[in-house]
């Protein structure tokens, strides 16, 4: 990959994460600033918590977009198309918002994007590496946030990453589990938070996603 298509998709992806954060309004969500983390009646930090979500997951497909996953309420969808030197670039995006009071993530997201020949396939063993380093840049950038953690994280023998950002001077947290299949990019991401961001809540809408391979 030339360092132009790293340049390029960073480009987009910044446009699109500004686009996606400021429709959903989430830095107002956070508004009430950094808190620090109440200590539970035994002294310790809260850990693994499972608010209300846990009876009201369900089931999402998309046939277009060859997953399946589950968000804990009602899903609606968006997309966002972006005019590059190369084609357009339609970004799709299905979220659940929650309530903050009470709930582990205050939004859960699937967003997907088909890159074009030559930009990034899933087989450019060499240059996924790459690819992830600067995804997370241009991720933790967008929010002005930083980038905490990374790791590897492959799904079903195609290249993956888990990543976490903490914005909002260090009072919410994005995770986020992406993964290249071919030649589309998908992002799952949870935003909640930082005394919440141990939650089984993630975990559950993490694990939940399968792909549809042809």
């Amino acid at each position: 990959m030339t360092l132009n298509w790293i340049n390029w998709i960073c480009a987009s992806l910044i446009i699109y994460m500004r686009y996606i954060t400021s429709f959903l309004f989430l830095l107002s969500c956070f508004t009430i600033g950094a808190q620090e983390i109440e200590l539970d009646s035994s002294g310790q930090l809260p850990f693994l918590t499972l608010a209300n979500e846990v009876n009201s997951w369900k089931e999402l497909r998309s046939y277009e977009g060859r997953f399946r996953i589950v968000m804990p309420g009602e899903v609606e969808e968006k997309s966002y198309t972006l005019a590059t030197d190369v084609g357009d670039l339609t970004y799709r995006t299905f979220y659940c918002q929650l309530p903050l009071k009470g709930s582990d993530n205050l939004m859960y997201m699937l967003s997907y994007v088909d890159y074009p020949e030559g930009a990034i396939h899933s087989d450019s063993i060499a240059l996924i590496p790459e690819f992830f380093e600067a995804t997370m840049d241009a991720a933790a950038q967008s929010v002005k946030g930083d980038l905490v953690y990374s790791g590897t994280d492959n799904y079903k023998g195609y290249p993956g990453r888990r990543w976490r950002i903490d914005y909002l001077r260090g009072s919410a947290v994005i995770k986020t589990r992406a993964v290249i299949v071919e030649h589309r990019y998908y992002a799952i991401q949870t935003i909640t938070k930082k005394d919440k961001n141990l939650n089984l809540s993630t975990d559950k809408f993490f694990e939940s996603f399968t792909i549809f391979v042809d």
